[in-house]
C-alpha cells in the first residue's frame, strides 16, 4: 500500500468492504525486521517497509464460484494503482508466472539458475514455483 489515500481507497473504494459472500481483506502491518535484510540476500526481495495487502475469498458453494471470483479480480484490479508491483509468494493463488516473478522481484534470474542447477527435473513444482521450462508442469 502506497499512502493513506490507498487506505482510504480500500475502505471507502467502490468495491470496498466484503464481496457477495463476505470475503476477507487483510492489511498486515509494515515489514520493519525484513526491511533491515539487503532484498539480494535471500530469496524473498520485499523488503520495503510496506503494508501487506491480502485478499481471501471462500464460499461454501461451488456454485457461487463464478460471482466470488469476478469480485476478486475486479477488486484486486481496481486496488492495482494503490499497490507496489511485488507479491509475496506465500499469499500468491494460481496468478502465473507474472506474480511469481513479482515475488521474487531482482533476485529471480538467480534464483531460475538455481532451479535448473539444483532441480533440472522440477521436483518441487507444487507451490508458486520459479518455472523450468524443460518441465511441462511448469508452462
Amino acid at each position: 500500500m502506497r499512502s493513506n489515500a490507498s487506505v482510504e481507497f480500500l475502505v471507502l473504494g467502490p468495491l470496498a468492504a466484503v464481496g457477495p459472500t463476505g470475503d476477507v481483506l487483510s492489511l498486515g502491518p509494515p515489514r520493519r525486521r525484513a526491511s533491515r535484510v539487503a532484498p539480494s540476500a535471500t530469496a524473498f526481495a520485499q523488503r520495503a517497509e510496506q503494508y501487506d495487502f491480502l485478499i481471501t475469498s471462500q464460499w461454501p458453494d461451488p456454485r457461487d464460484s463464478a460471482p466470488n471470483v469476478q469480485w476478486t479480480q475486479a477488486f484486486f484490479a481496481a486496488m492495482q494503482p494503490h499497490l507496489e508491483s511485488a507479491a509475496y509468494v506465500n499469499n500468491l493463488g494460481v496468478e502465473g508466472q507474472e506474480r511469481v516473478r513479482a515475488a521474487y522481484g531482482d533476485n529471480y534470474p538467480r534464483l531460475a539458475e538455481l532451479k535448473r542447477t539444483y532441480d533440472p527435473s522440477n521436483v518441487f513444482r507444487l507451490n508458486q514455483n520459479i518455472a523450468n521450462h524443460q518441465d511441462r508442469h511448469c508452462l
